[in-house]
């Protein structure tokens, strides 16, 4: 299993479409979790990646913008700064497993999977 693959499931299942129709045992703390363990991982994709930097930024802001997202940040902020740092890891052990530039390639393709679930 590649180890972006928690990431690629949390992107799907924090998409509103995908919340209402999540199982009942999926709880609000792992939407949360994926959504900015995601963001951390966009975060530091954004910082290390040169192709649209800012639009990658954006994306990881995008994730964790809403009303419900900022309220539960204000609750849990060192959860929430662990997660994002989970998620920057995630992204740096990519880096150094298979360098930088599939790195930033899989990046891209979580971008645009974190810029879909915003349009929702």
């Amino acid at each position: 299993m590649n180890r972006m693959t928690p990431i690629v499931l949390g992107t799907l299942l924090a998409s509103p479409a995908a919340i209402a129709q999540q199982p009942p045992n999926t709880t609000a703390d792992e939407v949360y979790h994926h959504r900015y363990t995601t963001a951390g991982y966009l975060r530091r994709a954004g910082a290390v990646c040169q192709n649209d930097d800012k639009r990658t930024i954006d994306a990881a802001i995008g994730l964790v913008s809403g009303d419900d997202m900022k309220a539960f940040s204000k609750s849990f902020p060192r959860k929430i700064k662990a997660w994002m740092t989970e998620g920057t890891e995630v992204f740096n052990i990519d880096v150094r497993q298979g360098g930088i530039r599939p790195a930033c390639e899989a990046a891209m393709r979580e971008r645009q999977k974190a810029e879909d679930a915003g349009r929702r």
